[in-house]
């Protein structure tokens, strides 16, 4: 009798065809095809594969999904559910707070974690990025409506040292030298 991990629980396998209980599991290679057309590729998983003892009938459980899944992000270049979900983990961060922090919706953080999409290039560079401590502390500390100097970007100094203070007039940032400020200063209601 075998029994596989179905969302923490441990559950029976029984068998699709006669119903029986009496099911070995193995590992097994198995190539898959990623993609349509020419552009698609073979890739291959490890994944268990699951025998019926009594009528022979064999199956993939809901983990050759996971290992598909995640032999498809290797041959991409992209982080794993599991280590997307390490990655905000180790910075101590609930699911909220490590979407609003990176400015990821929480939806699609969610779909990464549990495999159902795969993020883009961009996103995973952004999730990568959280792994070092020092740019989540950017990112809380950011004033999102500061202005960003950009004069000295090639000088290799901080990004932190490169805000500037802006001011708003009806949610917009102007800079203090500009028409837009003057009139917004003498502005009343």
């Amino acid at each position: 009798m075998s029994t596989m991990r179905n969302d923490g629980h441990d559950e029976t396998v029984v068998c699709f065809d006669c119903g029986s209980s009496d099911v070995a599991k193995a590992l097994q290679q198995q190539t898959f095809q990623y993609g349509n057309g020419e552009s698609a590729v073979n890739l291959t998983a490890e994944m268990p594969v699951y025998t019926c003892k009594t009528c022979g009938y064999q199956f993939a459980g809901p983990e050759a999904d996971d290992a598909r899944h995640e032999a498809v992000c290797r041959y991409l270049g992209v982080l794993t559910p599991a280590e997307i979900s390490a990655v905000r983990e180790s910075t101590g961060l609930s699911r909220i707070q490590f979407a609003e922090c990176t400015g990821v919706g929480i939806a699609s953080l969610k779909r990464w974690e549990t495999g159902i999409l795969i993020q883009n290039a961009a996103n995973d560079q952004l999730i990568y990025l959280m792994t070092f401590p020092d740019n989540i502390i950017r990112l809380k500390r950011r004033d999102h409506f500061a202005l960003l100097d950009l004069s000295d970007l090639s000088s290799g100094s901080e990004i932190a040292s490169r805000h500037v203070h802006s001011n708003h007039f009806r949610g917009k940032c102007i800079q203090p030298d500009s028409l837009q400020l003057r009139r917004a200063q003498r502005f009343v209601l």
